[in-house]
């Protein structure tokens, strides 16, 4: 190698010749077990860089005055690299048969040298049979070096399957013909085995120290005859083992490119996921922000269409006020009378004329997070706070505050509630403190009643919409020809919606005359209606289709179905819908299970997404209405009104 000093360069040139017994040289050069166990962990299957960096450690660890060069080169003949050492201090030495090889040639050298006529093997384990050579150490025999080369490489293949442990099996294999001479007795050669000593000796040494009756000799020929089908039979054991060797060498390549594939498929994978993870999750962010922003516009309407109502009201009724106050000063009662006469009517209409309700429901907004990303939900808004039964009143009979079966119900007035009787043919008005107003006896049985203002309007079982001004008075009847009315609803233009179960549509009706003014046509029976009372529902028709199970939210402009609703109680589809009303931003939807007492009330947002469930226990809930001031939710449960508010 022509190495002068242990600079880097030479490091690494020497981390070039050596292999596997450098892990024993790092334990002789005074590195622990666990700086070495850092370096593999650090160069893992890069066995040049582990001893490049072995060696740079060892050399920072010594001061300016060890001479560094010595110390490696005791170190290299302790692991019997002595052509290292000697090409360290400078001698050269023929590499020819003294390093390492590859592991894959070890089992051939092996064998073919094991198989060499005349060949002796020393200092092998008792229990193999050895035949004992005593030969020189140092001679001009190049099988001897072969031998030591061999023996290096057993050594470096024990020690790194076994770790830091060296297992020293000291072999020498040389050929007869140059070994045949007693070391003991000049000028004599083997020609005898003593049997009981496992040695080769002369015919002088048998004479001297291995005479009978203690010792056995026999003749060289005799002792090969005896012990070469012993070594032969071992042979095929040995290259059976290096068979399974390399059959456990291909396996371990084929399993190694196998879990290489797999980690470069699985990386691959894992990123695709996640890129997808990511854009479902960017998207859910999107549709929900969006929601949020269509809110906060549905809302602003809302909240400008209040505050102009209010501030034109407030106009009108102080001008109307400061009116009537100048008026009330005039002396001249002529000119008094002829004023009041018609401020008297202004004031009048203007007392009709009251403030609109504030909906406390109108600043619900929150963000409830989902509890993991399973399926890429983040979270639903939450647009309310908790709905709790505020009052309760009714129960089964036909006397005042009972019911034959509460079916419809409405909310003209505020403080005040209508419900349709359905058995004792009656509308009744009650507080929502439960005390009962006026009774409108009804000729048919009464199946839905709806309000809006001063106009009520009821359905029944004679095929006709009887509509209701504010005295209670009939202006008019809408049905002309034979149908079943289960349903209505009134918009807010005072348009009357009708649901016709016979044919599934739903027919408007102008308020003044009832004349028919448009057919919608369904894709379900419509027993109970809802029209959108809010600016998120203006456009809106929301139908329950009763033991269909499902509700349908329409279009009411182009009639196209938005979507549909199918309710669960328990995870199970419900046994019926009925009751259906809305609010400014969400829908509401009567269930029963098909078992006494087990009738829910569930909120969907804006796109019929589950929301919260109002109330449940109900008994048979049937119509639902907010009152008039929309704070309130009130439910007909067939003998009793169930009356729910948000805290």
């Amino acid at each position: 190698m022509n190495m002068e000093g242990l600079q880097d360069p030479k490091l690494r040139e020497l981390s070039q010749e050596l292999s596997f017994e450098w892990q024993s040289l790092a334990s002789f050069l005074g590195l622990k077990a666990v700086e070495i166990s850092v370096l593999k962990m650090d160069f893992p299957g890069q066995t040049e860089n582990q001893i490049f960096n072995m060696l740079v450690r060892w050399r920072q660890k010594l001061t300016s005055d060890v001479d560094q060069v010595a110390v490696l080169c005791a170190a290299l003949k302790k692991i019997k690299r002595t052509d290292l050492a000697q090409q360290l201090r400078g001698s050269p030495i023929s590499r020819a048969g003294s390093q390492p090889q590859a592991v894959e040639g070890l089992d051939r050298r092996i064998t073919d040298m094991v198989n060499k006529e005349n060949t002796t093997v020393s200092n092998l384990p008792n229990e193999f049979h050895p035949i004992i050579s005593h030969q020189p150490q140092e001679g001009p025999c190049e099988e001897h070096g072969a031998c030591a080369s061999l023996q290096e490489e057993i050594d470096m293949m024990v020690n790194d399957v076994r770790g830091d442990e060296v297992h020293d099996v000291n072999m020498s294999l040389s050929t007869s013909g140059e070994t045949n001479n007693c070391l003991k007795h000049a000028g004599e050669t083997y020609t005898l085995m003593c049997m009981t000593c496992d040695e080769l000796i002369c015919e002088r040494c048998s004479e001297d120290d291995h005479g009978k009756p203690k010792h056995h000799c026999i003749t060289c020929e005799a002792a090969s005859e005896k012990y070469r089908p012993l070594l032969a039979n071992k042979v095929p054991v040995l290259g059976g083992q290096i068979e399974e060797i390399r059959e456990f060498l291909a396996d371990a390549s084929r399993v190694r490119d196998d879990f290489e594939k797999k980690v470069s498929r699985t990386v691959k994978k894992v990123r695709e996921k996640a890129s997808r993870v990511i854009a479902e999750v960017q998207a859910e962010e999107k549709r929900l922000i969006e929601e949020v922003k269509k809110l906060e516009v549905n809302r602003g309407k809302t909240f400008h269409e209040q505050e102009k109502r209010a501030t034109v009201l407030l106009r009108v009724k102080q001008h109307a006020l400061e009116t009537a106050s100048d008026i009330t000063k005039l002396s001249h009662h002529p000119t008094f009378l002829s004023q009041y006469l018609m401020i008297s009517k202004v004031v009048d209409m203007m007392n009709d004329q009251h403030c609109p309700q504030s909906d406390p429901k109108l600043s619900y907004l929150s963000f409830k997070e989902s509890p993991g990303v399973g399926n890429m939900g983040l979270g639903r808004l939450e647009l309310g706070g908790t709905w709790i039964k505020y009052h309760q009143f009714g129960s089964k009979g036909s006397g005042p505050g009972e019911f034959g079966w509460a079916k419809g119900i409405a909310a003209r007035w505020p403080g005040e509630i209508e419900v349709a009787d359905f058995i004792n043919k009656r509308l009744v008005a009650f507080s929502t403190e439960g005390n009962a107003l006026r009774t409108i006896p009804i000729q048919g049985v009464p199946r839905d009643i709806a309000a809006l203002r001063t106009q009520l309007a009821v359905v029944d079982d004679t095929s006709h919409v009887q509509l209701y001004t504010k005295d209670n008075m009939v202006a008019s009847v809408a049905g002309k020809r034979k149908c079943d009315f289960r349903s209505v609803a009134i918009r807010k233009d005072g348009t009357v919606v009708v649901g016709d179960v016979s044919k599934n549509v739903l027919t408007e009706h102008n308020r003044n005359d009832g004349s028919l003014k448009r057919i919608v046509y369904l894709k379900i029976k419509p027993y109970f209606v809802a029209v959108g009372s809010g600016s998120a529902f203006r456009e809106r028709l929301v139908i329950s289709g009763g033991f269909q199970k499902e509700v349908h939210v329409v279009d009411s402009r182009n009639e196209t179905l938005l979507f549909i609703i199918r309710p669960l109680i328990d995870g199970q589809p419900v046994y019926q819908c009925t009751g259906v009303c809305c609010d400014t931003t969400c829908i509401y939807v009567a269930v029963t299970s098909g078992e006494r007492d087990q009738g829910h009330v569930h909120q969907y947002d804006a796109h019929g997404a589950f929301v919260v469930c109002v109330a449940q226990g109900l008994h048979n809930p049937q119509g639902i209405t907010f009152t008039a001031d929309g704070h309130q939710l009130a439910v007909a449960d067939t003998y009793s009104v169930k009356i729910y508010h948000k805290i």
